[in-house]
């Protein structure tokens, strides 16, 4: 009974640690690691319940500006976070919707967290101010050499050339050598096309 006891009690412990990792990149959309911890700061306003509950699956609706912003991941909240405190960051914040709107939870991360290492450069965030609480809590928890070793191998992709296939010479010398034809007077397709072709020869359209 006492090693049942004590594996529920570990298993329980284990769970509850690995959810303090609250800003890794993996977990940035997941809602059951958001549900665990909620932001101190909240956005609440007169329609947050009846929303929450007409809509199943969204676990709180935040207001700002005249809109409500379904809060169920961390990138949904920094979404409404990043709106609502417009006036403290430097960048536009629409650089971080935009990488919210993508999907993009390395970029969301990223974003944030240069955000707030300026404002620590400038002297910008006050103790006792919710939200210099908010990011301080975030960045303390966000896994800096995770974000390093991403940026260095999304820049190692970017930087690598675009290698042509054989079989892409092939069929672009073949579409040049068919171009050069019909340029000439060579025969007429039989057929007829549907949609037009890229410069490349490929179809586009239908």
């Amino acid at each position: 009974m006492k090693k049942v006891i004590f594996t529920l009690l570990l298993s329980a412990f284990t769970f509850i640690t690995s959810a303090q990792d609250l800003f890794t990149i993996n977990n940035w959309s997941d809602s059951t690691v958001f549900r665990w911890a909620h932001p101190t700061i909240r956005g609440y306003s007169h329609l947050s319940d009846s929303l929450a509950q007409s809509i199943p699956g969204k676990a709180e609706f935040y207001h700002y500006n005249g809109t409500y912003y379904a809060i169920n991941s961390w990138a949904d909240y920094y979404n409404w976070f990043t709106k609502a405190y417009w006036f403290r960051f430097k960048r536009p914040v629409l650089e971080y919707e935009t990488f919210y709107l993508l999907g993009d939870d390395f970029m969301m991360v990223d974003w944030l967290y240069s955000q707030y290492e300026r404002l620590k450069r400038k002297g910008l965030l006050q103790k006792e101010d919710p939200f210099s609480n908010s990011l301080e809590r975030f960045a303390a928890l966000v896994d800096k050499s995770e974000l390093k070793s991403i940026s260095r191998e999304r820049k190692a992709r970017k930087n690598q050339p675009t290698m042509v296939s054989q079989s892409d010479q092939t069929f672009g010398s073949f579409t040049s050598s068919a171009s050069s034809s019909a340029a000439g007077g060579g025969p007429a397709s039989s057929g007829n096309s549907s949609g037009g072709t890229t410069n490349s020869g490929r179809s586009i359209g239908n």
